[in-house]
């Protein structure tokens, strides 16, 4: 209110509670905007709960007036009771449920950038394809040694703010989360040097991995069950680290794994073994080799 931005707006009729005791029917006009997912969301299901427990006074006078005995009032009310439980989400608050995922997302986004930048500085101008110096590999092991504490902190600080900063909760340990992200982040240096070798041409890299990890949210499985997509869906997802990461994720934060269950997750990412012999046989084409000339004088 102090910033003068309308989420939703809730108007109360004139004489609201005397149309409620004489059996008239009120109109609550309630609106809101639905695009912003998270803010729309929420403001629905905690108005609605509201009103329903604000109304109920006014139904219990109601029925009081009408001649309803008061040791019968909680069975007039409510005839039938439920209580719903949120396990993991006892708040219904849709910041963990749906701004980790986006973080992550964005997270393997840049980080996948930042490399294959890198990666881009490593070509050598030559006929047809570029090449790459012999001591390509010397210089990759560098910038993975480099590049992936720093990308961590960023992973981190993403858990951090969540975690500790917004204290959301967590059954589990932020350590074995970094575990999980650690093991993110080397296989997306894998497909990125996969990438890298065949196409070996900067614009062409950084297009192909836009068009690889953009979709990388939907495809996590969080607003969306992974059993409903189309088959193409489901394998366009398992070529993504972050949805392994993302199943570590829910089952650290949600379910408390510990680290066994964690090691027995990590498995997941097997499938990303055949590229590593597979990037070792495209470098041999690719590093450009020094020619040894024979001696002699001119």
């Amino acid at each position: 209110m102090y910033k003068r931005q309308v989420y939703a707006l809730v108007v109360f009729p004139v004489g609201m509670n005397k149309d409620l005791i004489t059996a008239n029917k009120p109109l609550i006009d309630i609106r809101y905007n639905s695009q912003f997912l998270l803010v729309g969301k929420l403001l629905s299901s905690q108005i609605q709960l509201s009103l329903g427990n604000g109304l109920v006074t006014l139904g219990a006078k109601k029925l009081l007036l009408s001649g309803t005995h008061s040791e019968s009032l909680a069975a007039s009310l409510s005839p039938v009771t439920s209580q719903t439980t949120a396990l993991f989400n006892r708040n219904n608050s849709y910041v963990g449920f749906l701004v980790l995922p986006v973080l992550i997302a964005l997270w393997q986004i840049l980080s996948v950038f930042v490399f294959m930048n890198s990666l881009n500085a490593e070509l050598k101008p030559a006929e047809g394809k570029p090449k790459l110096a012999a001591d390509f590999w010397q210089s990759v092991i560098a910038k993975v040694l480099l590049l992936t504490p720093i990308m961590l902190v960023h992973g981190s600080f993403i858990l951090v703010w969540l975690y500790l900063y917004l204290a959301l909760p967590i059954a589990g340990s932020i350590g074995l989360l970094m575990i999980a992200q650690l093991a993110m982040l080397l296989t997306l240096w894998v497909i990125a040097c996969f990438i890298f070798l065949i196409i070996r041409e900067k614009a062409s890299c950084i297009s192909i991995c836009t068009a690889l990890f953009a979709p990388a949210f939907a495809f996590m499985g969080i607003t969306f069950p992974v059993n409903d997509m189309p088959l193409l869906a489901q394998w366009w997802r398992l070529i993504m680290p972050s949805s392994h990461y993302i199943d570590s994720h829910v089952g650290i934060v949600s379910y408390g794994e510990a680290l066994p269950q964690l090691l027995t997750q990590l498995g997941s990412y097997w499938i990303f073994l055949p590229l590593i012999p597979l990037i070792f046989i495209l470098s041999r084409f690719a590093v450009e080799r020094s020619s040894i000339e024979p001696e002699g004088g001119q």
